[in-house]
């Protein structure tokens, strides 16, 4: 059995589009997993505890200001960009 890929936190950072400050204030708000690991002070999340978090915003479980950039859909892209309706 393999071991299960690390997601390290600068890549959840990056893939989120937000600072080290946002990603520790929402582990302590419960609003992200503790990290699964610690190697050579820096912190880990295995792949599968990510992909359960970002399944779990997408279907709104955290109260959130804004979802993570992935989050964004077809539907939500081309109503932004479509011309208003005239009144």
């Amino acid at each position: 059995m393999s071991a299960s890929p690390k997601v390290w936190s600068r890549t959840i950072v990056e893939d989120n589009e937000i600072v080290d400050r946002t990603l520790r204030g929402w582990i302590t708000a419960g609003k992200f997993p503790p990290p699964d690991g610690n190697l050579n002070g820096r912190n880990f999340w295995h792949l599968h505890t990510y992909q359960q978090w970002k399944a779990d915003v997408l279907a709104g479980k955290f109260a959130m200001r804004r979802r993570p950039c992935a989050a964004v859909s077809e539907a939500d892209t081309a109503a932004s960009s479509a011309p208003p309706e005239a009144a």
